[in-house]
């Protein structure tokens, strides 16, 4: 979000303030301004989220069949085995 400094800094010196004191104020704000976060950085995270979301839950998929196979191999060893 951006305004004009400026415009603020004359608008705060008019009420009376010195023209440091508006300075001071119109920098703060503005440095405050910088910290904020946008609709469209909120968006990005969002979006690299759900994307590592689906990629652990694909991950998770291909392990726990892997871990089936296993097992089942395992099972169908043994009763060959004590047989």
């Amino acid at each position: 979000m951006s305004f004009d400094t400026l415009k603020l800094a004359r608008a705060l010196e008019a009420t009376g303030l010195t023209k440091e004191a508006a300075d001071a104020i119109v920098a703060a704000i503005k440095e405050s301004q910088e910290k904020f976060v946008t609709k469209d950085e909120i968006d990005l995270i969002e979006a690299k989220f759900a994307k590592s979301i689906a990629e652990t839950a694909r991950t998770q998929t291909v392990w726990i069949a892997g871990l089936i196979f296993a097992a089942i191999g395992v099972v169908v060893a043994v009763t060959h085995f004590v047989k």
